[in-house]
């Protein structure tokens, strides 16, 4: 029903569009194009791998010049190819269903921002490729290949981008995760990762509390052996360690009467890295029962989503959450963004559907101003979108960029509001 629907929408949007305007469905191998698309892309194509071919033979360019890996590549049309899973019409898991939900309100998202990109002239081909788990990658990747695509934009999990990366990466075609976490090196010049690493949460928990509560006790809480948790060890390389305390429950989800004592009678500032539901439900618990402290607790964003959430501890703690993700319902363009999603859609937009429509939106116009390699230019340009900021990094020894924005937000007044 899902996918049905979704083809549905994509010959609609066909039919609204400019014959430059194009969009693919590369499942089964089945194809949805407007008129004349194939001979345009096919003499397209010939003009720019000319294009590139001269870029590379200029005698004066040094050999180490990053042109040779960012070649100056503009074209009338741009190709993205967009992995999902894949989206089910019949019976299937809970988790295989979560998974298809999430591919589909992703692709409505960025069907959205397909829409406003041509509305600013751009021209896109977006081909669409099911990740079938009975498939091996490197045949997903075939298909993929086949299109010539100058972005490749792909929901899959943490231990297939390596795999991903490495055929992508000798392709010379931009490879895009928007949902990885990794930490992971990736030694490919045309990976970028929409999100930060776990690392970089840890280093902004740290940034907090320096700044914003320098006279606190610290005590990090870990549900695990810290030693043995990149998160909680790059907290640990940030943070000024004068009065720190680190507390492994590994697992047991309470807190001694010891550890309880060394608690400061005023002021303490508590961070919990744990992304386990009932570890972090049973810890807040146990320290709300004295009321004489004034603690702060900082965590992580995936504690918006549990459901023991209990308002009246989290405004008792002003609890403060490092989040790539949040929405403001009070701005202009969140509004606007909604509105248009119910009239086409029938529903609410969620996460997936403000990711989907950010992720084509950012690296569409990127690709439309810069061309097919536009990563020199990577920091110029409007950088804000619905959910998050792109600020990329390079990290020392990696080839691949990264974003590194990272939001504060603190529950206060029985809200979350955003404080950086």
């Amino acid at each position: 029903m899902e996918m049905r629907f979704l083809i549905l929408l994509m010959i609609l949007i066909c039919t609204s569009c400019s014959k430059s305007t194009v969009v693919q469905s590369a499942t089964s191998g089945n194809h949805i194009s407007s008129a004349g698309a194939k001979s345009t892309e096919s003499s397209e194509k010939k003009i720019t791998e000319s294009a590139h071919r001269t870029e590379h033979k200029k005698k004066d360019e040094p050999s180490d010049s990053l042109l040779r890996l960012y070649p100056v590549t503009i074209k009338s049309t741009y190709t993205i190819d967009i992995i999902t899973p894949v989206i089910l019409e019949g019976e299937e898991s809970k988790s295989e269903k979560a998974s298809s939900n999430a591919a589909t309100d992703f692709l409505r998202g960025a069907m959205m921002a397909l829409e406003k990109l041509k509305t600013c002239g751009g021209s896109f081909t977006i081909n669409l490729v099911e990740n079938n788990s009975n498939k091996a990658y490197p045949e997903i990747l075939d298909v993929v290949k086949s299109h010539h695509p100058d972005l490749v934009i792909a929901l899959v999990k943490d231990k297939e981008i390596v795999q991903y990366s490495e055929i992508l990466g000798r392709e010379k075609i931009n490879f895009v995760s928007p949902v990885t976490i990794t930490d992971s090196c990736i030694s490919n010049p045309y990976y970028l990762q929409s999100n930060p690493g776990l690392k970089s949460y840890g280093e902004s928990a740290a940034e907090l509390i320096n700044t914003g509560f320098p006279d606190y006790r610290i005590t990090l809480i870990n549900d695990k052996t810290t030693r043995a948790d990149p998160l909680a060890l790059a907290f640990l390389s940030k943070i000024h360690k004068d009065s720190l305390r680190i507390v492994d429950c590994k697992g047991k989800g309470a807190l001694t009467q010891n550890t309880l004592k060394s608690f400061s009678p005023s002021k303490n500032v508590v961070f919990i890295p744990s992304r386990n539901e009932i570890f972090t439900s049973a810890i807040l618990s146990q320290l709300q029962l004295d009321s004489s402290r004034e603690t702060v607790i900082v965590g992580l964003y995936t504690w918006i989503g549990y459901s023991s959430m209990d308002a009246g501890v989290w405004n008792r703690f002003k609890v403060h959450l490092i989040t790539p993700y949040h929405i403001d319902y009070g701005s202009t363009k969140i509004k606007t963004f909604v509105n248009t999603y119910r009239d086409e859609y029938i529903q609410e937009p969620n996460e997936w559907s403000f990711r989907g429509f950010d992720e084509l939106l950012y690296y569409g116009t990127m690709l439309k101003k810069f061309g097919t390699y536009f990563q020199l230019h990577i920091s110029e340009g409007d950088n804000t979108m619905l959910h998050n900021r792109y600020v990329f990094e390079q990290k020392k020894g990696c080839d691949g960029l990264k974003n590194s924005s990272l939001q504060i937000l603190k529950f206060e007044d029985y809200r979350l509001q955003r404080v950086k």
